[in-house]
């Protein structure tokens, strides 16, 4: 998974919540957001966060204000992807471990960089790309499928699978720098990885061998 933005003792809390998530879902699970974001802003307030330095008896000025306003909803969307990120990958100990391997290996400096709909599949496929997928599709055909399918899915999922995407970035990125400065003295050509990428072919059967995650 990407790096945890939580503390361990507001993990811990996500955690708890997360045993109710699981067994109240979808539209059920709507009027408890408001509890949910109220305990957590009585146990974390954010403006503690944001606006440290001014005093709780002090009134904010409308360009603070709207900043914690901000802060706030930022933060309610990451809880949310949270709970529906987790309740998906963490679905039973097998499909967690393995989504935490596909992910680690998207992050390789040495991988092609993904969008958001093929870290999406590499994640989901066999559950809810797969089904989609009918015997003798070409590969441009699946592929599109993947964007068809990938479009259905909630901003959490999407807001996630895109970070993951602009991680590897960042990690393929930096595994260059490093290859660079350890190849200064050396006549060494660091793009040429980008040229061992598996064939159209090959990433469509490897891609079918993932578990799912939800």
């Amino acid at each position: 998974m990407p790096q945890e933005w939580t503390t361990d003792e507001q993990k811990i809390f996500l955690q708890e919540e997360l045993v109710k998530f699981k067994h109240i879902t979808g539209r059920k699970y709507i009027k408890n957001w408001a509890e949910l974001f109220r305990r957590w802003f009585q146990r974390w307030p954010e403006r503690n966060a944001i606006l440290s330095g001014i005093p709780d008896s002090t009134t904010l000025t409308p360009e603070q204000t709207k900043t914690l306003a901000e802060a706030i909803h930022q933060c309610q969307l990451q809880i949310r992807r949270w709970m529906h990120w987790h309740a998906g990958a963490g679905a039973n100990h097998a499909a967690n471990a393995k989504t935490t391997k596909i992910i680690h290996n998207l992050l390789e400096p040495k991988k092609r960089t993904k969008q958001p709909s093929e870290v999406y599949a590499n994640i989901y496929y066999k559950s809810c790309v797969q089904p989609e997928i009918t015997k003798g599709m070409s590969i441009a055909d699946v592929k599109q499928k993947i964007r068809e399918v990938f479009e259905t899915k909630s901003l959490e999922i999407k807001e996630e699978c895109q970070r993951i995407s602009d991680q590897q970035k960042d990690e393929k990125k930096r595994g260059k720098t490093e290859a660079r400065e350890r190849a200064q003295s050396v006549d060494i050509d660091v793009d040429a990885d980008d040229a061992d990428e598996t064939d159209p072919v090959t990433l469509h059967n490897n891609i079918q061998q993932c578990v799912p995650a939800l």
